[in-house]
């Protein structure tokens, strides 16, 4: 399902960035969190009920409807707890690179062997940096930044109040929006700010 930003409000913005936050919740918290969501929808946001009833029907249940994809299968609360990767980035990387070596679309028996051969030594050659402690990709300031404050509020689940946690993960998200303002403010300067850029980013061009 997509949102129309166009016609809405940042208010609306936010509160669907906090239906996505839902991912960095703990798995046997997400029902009761989209109960909330579900509460402010109503509320708030009637034109959201479609697309709540979407939510629910694939990602959350009830009692007595199993989703197509239970929470405990998307949920990434876990993973930054543990600092593992939230994305198949690595893997769509992986098959990229695959694609590049292979140079054609089907390859015969032959040539495929000799580009799998070439790809194991490739990650056997990267495994041997790694236990050496050499860092294979350097990150973005920003993205270091962005990962440190989710996992920050991630940590720091239990001890803040759900909506303040959705809300802040929600103002660390990007999904190619634009907004005249934060999100979550009520300053109304008029200047656009590109969504698609990190939050220390669209700050400075705040200012």
């Amino acid at each position: 399902m997509t949102l129309d930003i166009e016609k809405n409000s940042s208010a609306l913005i936010l509160f669907y960035r906090k239906c996505c936050a839902l991912a960095f919740v703990p798995s046997h918290m997400i029902g009761f969190s989209f109960k909330e969501l579900s509460r402010e929808a109503r509320d708030n946001f009637p034109e959201m009920n479609n697309f709540m009833k979407y939510l629910k029907e694939t990602y959350v249940g009830d009692l007595y409807n199993t989703p197509m994809l239970p929470p405990a299968f998307w949920s990434v609360h876990n993973r930054v707890i543990q600092n593992q990767p939230r994305t198949n980035n690595a893997v769509e990387s992986w098959n990229r690179r695959l694609n590049s070596t292979s140079r054609v679309i089907h390859p015969y028996f032959f040539k495929f062997t000799e580009i799998i051969l070439k790809q194991q030594q490739f990650t056997e050659d990267n495994i041997e940096l790694r236990i050496s402690g050499n860092h294979l990709r350097k990150q973005k300031k920003d993205t270091v930044m962005l990962d440190q404050r989710i996992q920050t509020l991630v940590a720091n689940f239990s001890e803040m109040d759900l909506n303040d946690f959705l809300r802040g993960i929600a103002n660390n998200m990007s999904h190619g929006l634009k907004t005249k303002r934060p999100l979550d403010s009520d300053d109304s300067d008029d200047k656009e700010v590109d969504d698609t850029q990190p939050v220390t980013k669209r700050q400075k061009l705040m200012n």
